[in-house]
């Protein structure tokens, strides 16, 4: 469950409205694709820091893990 990843609370700690979309996604298909977004994000916006960058990471296994049917080695890209 995602409340309980440590994670999760590392991201939800330091960017609550990032932590606030992850939950609205994490049921979803389309997790991989909002990851994919946030984590290669525009020229507006910087990076991340390395701790939530590697948490965000660990992010996407739990979920390949949690939901194999929507993982990414089904998508092109």
């Amino acid at each position: 469950m995602l409340e309980d990843s440590i994670a999760f609370a590392i991201v939800n700690g330091r960017f609550p409205r990032v932590g606030h979309m992850l939950q609205e996604h994490w049921e979803d298909p389309d997790f991989m694709t909002y990851m994919e977004d946030l984590l290669q994000g525009d020229q507006f916006r910087k990076r991340f820091p390395r701790e939530v960058d590697n948490a965000l990471h660990c992010l996407m296994v739990e979920h390949d893990v949690e939901f194999p049917n929507f993982t990414s080695a089904d998508r092109d890209f």
